[in-house]
Order: structure tokens, then sequence, then C-alpha cells
């Protein structure tokens, strides 16, 4: 949508998304952690196999979505599939169910921060696996911003995009 001036700035959460046409103006790194319930067995473990991953019920989200694409090409790449899932429109629900240990999910960092804060989840790691993904806030070098863009981008991000060499 970026590319066909559809839209005038972009949020993703995803593997690293560039055009030269385009002004990444912030970006950071987002682990996708593997959670699961305090009293489930993999609850703090840092030695799970992903094929015993693959064998519990994994909570998911819909087929589509950046991350899960990544996992199950990863998967893939092994000859490994996965056993037994629920998939979830919501995020919010995939949290519920699995602090109700329901199952286990990966999601990213920045959705699970208040469960793992509030030890209602609890991360654990899977030997010889992870997953990174990016966060990016791009749009186009061609595009006037409006203030109110401008604006969104200094509250939520503490950057200046005319200090990032775009001309109003």
């Amino acid at each position: 949508m970026l590319r066909k001036n559809q839209v005038d700035i972009i949020l993703t959460l995803d593997e690293r998304v560039s055009s030269p046409t385009w002004v990444t103006a912030w970006e950071q790194s987002n682990d996708v952690l593997f959670l699961c319930s305090p009293i489930h067995p993999f609850a703090g473990r840092t030695d799970v196999l992903l094929q015993d991953v693959l064998k519990e019920n994994l909570l998911l989200t819909e087929k589509g979505c950046n991350y899960r694409q990544v996992f199950e090409h990863d998967c893939d790449l092994r000859n490994l599939s996965i056993q037994s899932n629920l998939e979830i429109g919501s995020i919010g629900n995939i949290l519920n169910f699995t602090k109700q240990n329901l199952g286990i999910t990966f999601l990213p960092a920045v959705v699970a921060h208040k469960d793992l804060a509030e030890q209602t989840l609890s991360v654990f790691q899977i030997q010889d696996y992870s997953m990174l993904m990016l966060i990016q806030l791009v749009y186009r070098k061609d595009k006037w911003l409006s203030p109110a863009i401008q604006e969104l981008i200094h509250l939520f991000f503490r950057i200046n995009p005319v200090s990032m060499g775009k001309k109003l």
C-alpha cells in the first residue's frame, strides 16, 4: 500500500522492509518469544527441543501472520510438522488461553511484556532456535508529512522527521 501511495506511513512487525524510495524513520528489534503458563513443564527452560514443542497444543495466530509463516517455514526446512494447533484471530485470546495452560504459543515480546512482568506467563527457549522481527516505521521520501503525522512520529517514537533529512 505504501508503494501504491495508498497510505502515508506504515508500522511493520516483520523482516526488514526497504525501498530506495522509502525512509525508515525508526526501527527496533523485537524477539518473538515462546510462551507458556508458569505451571507448564516448559516454563523457564532453555533447552526445549523443537520437536517437543510441535507435539504440544500450539495456540497460533491466523494463517498469513508473518511470524507464524517464518516459524512454519523453519519447521518445514527441518522436515518437522505441527501436530496439534488451534488458530485464534485475537492475540488477547491467545494470551488468555496460554495463561490458563490450554496450550503454548509464540508472540512478539512487545505484546507479552505486561503478562511477563506480572508473571502470568513464562518464557521458554527452544534449543538452537530463535526468531527475531523488526518493528519499522516507514514512509515515502517523496511524500509530504502532515503536521498530524509528524506529531504522531514525535509522540510515539521521540524522533523528529525534519532531523532525518525530510523536507517539509
